[in-house]
């Protein structure tokens, strides 16, 4: 129960830095943008999103495959790993806001209220969750060691 609700805070601080960047970028008079610009943007973004998801989705098949290494089987009695796993999968969730926001834009662009500052808010927020992750996942990575120091033959 813990660690879900150490998960569900990070998601919240994660809604408030999207929302803050979407109100900056609202409040810095940004022209105008015509239809056909916002949806290169749109589809831009999407394909930044989807990708960004599949190298979350990546990084969490490296995570199931090292498992049973003693450093993640240690960070699972601690509750490290849930940790780990929750801001993985909260990253994957915004980018998935993010980029259906944006394959909706592409769709029905002109029915879209205030594309840009929410756009941007989603993407900001995905970036910082993913920042997040990827900190947590290098040290990790970067805390695994073999078992001994011999030389394999």
């Amino acid at each position: 129960m813990r660690i879900l609700a150490i998960n569900v805070r990070f998601a919240l601080v994660v809604l408030a830095v999207g929302v803050g960047g979407g109100l900056a970028v609202r409040y810095l008079n940004v022209p105008h943008i015509e239809s056909s610009d916002l949806r290169q943007i749109a589809s831009t973004a999407a394909q930044i999103a989807a990708t960004m998801i599949g190298f979350l989705l990546a990084a969490l098949a490296i995570l199931a495959s090292i498992a049973n290494m003693r450093l993640l089987r240690n960070m699972q009695r601690t509750g490290n790993f849930q940790v780990l796993l929750g801001r993985m999968i909260v990253a994957a969730i915004y980018f998935f806001m993010a980029m259906a926001f944006c394959m909706t834009v592409l769709v029905i662009p002109d029915l879209v209220p205030c594309p840009i500052p929410i756009g941007s808010g989603l993407l900001i927020a995905s970036c910082f969750a993913l920042g997040d992750a990827t900190w947590k996942f290098s040290i990790v990575l970067f805390s695994l060691k073999p078992e001994s120091s011999q030389l394999e033959q």
